[in-house]
């Protein structure tokens, strides 16, 4: 199992370093094989304060210099693959923290920067930057730079956030919003909000209003299109979940800053393995107009409606579904069928909170551009890195550039290892399989669903 932060804290606190190697780049760890290279200009200093302000304005975490790594056939991220010391005259702690306090404001409380001796060397070892969880209230950590002279002055500002196991700058027009309402106020606006829950239950408890199905495939084409609109969706092959209550219905808490909340779960959603494919960016949830919260990164999208509708679109690209895939091309089974699992195993938290239960749903996968450039393809049977490849040889093409297809259910028959078999089965199917050929399943007929255990104790 993937070491948790405080296992993490107490692996690199007792310098048993030995313990990281298998173990992958996530949330909270952060790895490089050679020191930042700061003589050869700015770049170097600008990714430092970048790391770091990742880490501090997320939940906190490791940067270790001296570890190398390979990207993994069965995890999502880097795999660490061997120690490799680096000679301490690479490593000044007093220079990076010199560099972090010109390019960082505010500077994070806590953070330590040091060097440890490892091996059979003692003038060879470790470079290890720890960022601690940082107060909201010293939050944003940005990255700012001002570069001038007598005559000019420009300031270069950014702000990133740790997502999974990258760190992604947001856009400026995220930054600029951010900045304008003000990072804390919507925290603080929450609570007045859900002082309104009451009133609105009244009305919805009122409500007699039916959704017909014309009126629910044309909602759901409209809101496809919005997740598709992201600037990391378009022009590159994309798979899209979606579940559907049917009915007209309402979340309990998706305004609500409770740590059990909807709203909290969306932001930090159930995984089957830490180090998996999982359904979560790592971002803060984003409102929008009142209506849906909204997760993004460079990977997926992912919106949550206030009346239960949850859509998750995923790039089928090297760094998601088609997981180490150089043309983009070829979906990779354990990353799919285990973002589909985190999927809908996400949504039984959605049907807790709806202030009534449904009794139908409807969920589906929709798939777009697979014949842009190379034809996306799926091949057949699990993952095997003995296998050299890490595929089977044979791979069917997906038969067109889009397809949708779509499961009812009873809501009291809901079971997301059934339900993420069954898109599963929907999307091989599609692409020219039969039921047998769909890895890390088990049972029979009706029973037949996603084997959690295959995807625990894959290797």
């Amino acid at each position: 199992m993937p070491l948790s932060f405080k296992e993490l804290q107490e692996v690199i606190n007792a310098r048993q370093f030995h313990k990281l190697v298998g173990e992958t780049e996530g949330q909270h760890l952060d790895v490089k094989s050679q020191p930042y290279q700061f003589k050869t200009g700015m770049d170097a200093k600008r990714e430092l304060a970048k790391d770091v302000a990742a880490f501090a304005n997320t939940l906190g975490g490791y940067i270790l210099v001296g570890l190398t790594t390979k990207i993994s056939d069965v995890h999502a991220g880097e795999e660490i693959v061997a120690i490799r010391p680096i000679p301490r005259t690479e490593f000044d702690p007093d220079q990076y923290r010199k560099i972090l306090a010109e390019w960082l404001y505010p500077q994070p409380n806590g953070l330590a920067i040091t060097f440890v001796s490892y091996g059979t060397h003692a003038n060879q070892g470790l470079g290890i930057a720890y960022v601690p969880p940082q107060d909201t209230a010293n939050k944003p950590f940005l990255i700012t730079r001002t570069i001038g002279d007598k005559k000019s002055t420009e300031v270069v500002l950014g702000y990133v956030e740790r997502r999974i196991d990258a760190t992604e700058a947001i856009s400026v027009v995220e930054l600029q919003q951010t900045l304008r309402v003000g990072f804390s106020l919507e925290r603080q606006l929450l609570g007045r909000i859900e002082s309104l829950e009451l009133t609105i239950q009244k009305h919805f408890a009122a409500a007699s209003e039916t959704q017909s199905e014309a009126q629910r495939l044309t909602l759901i084409r409209n809101r496809i299109a919005q997740v598709l609109s992201h600037s990391s969706l378009k022009n590159r092959p994309v798979l899209v979940a979606y579940a559907v209550p049917i009915g007209v219905h309402e979340l309990k808490s998706i305004f609500s800053d409770r740590p059990d909340s909807i709203r909290r779960q969306f932001e930090n959603p159930p995984r089957v393995r830490n180090s998996g494919w999982g359904f979560g960016t790592g971002s803060r949830a984003q409102l929008i107009q009142g209506q849906r919260l909204r997760a993004e990164s460079s990977r997926e999208v992912i919106d949550l409606y206030r009346d239960g509708w949850l859509i998750f679109a995923g790039g089928i690209t090297q760094n998601f579904l088609a997981w180490s895939d150089q043309q983009n091309a070829r979906l990779h089974p354990l990353a799919l069928i285990e973002a589909l699992m985190n999927f809908s195993k996400f949504y039984r938290l959605v049907l807790n909170d709806l202030r009534a239960m449904p009794e139908r749903l409807v969920v589906g996968l929709h798939l777009e551009n697979l014949h842009l450039a190379d034809k996306v393809h799926l091949p057949a049977g699990p993952v095997d890195p003995r296998w050299g490849t890490s595929f089977a040889s044979r791979a069917l093409e997906a038969p067109h550039d889009t397809g949708q297809f779509e499961v009812f259910t009873e809501t009291s028959d809901y079971n997301p290892e059934r339900i993420a078999f069954e898109l599963t089965r929907e999307l091989y199917g599609w692409f020219g399989y039969a039921e047998e050929d769909i890895p890390y399943s088990t049972g029979e007929g009706t029973g037949r669903r996603i084997d959690l255990e295959q995807i625990l104790h894959v290797r």
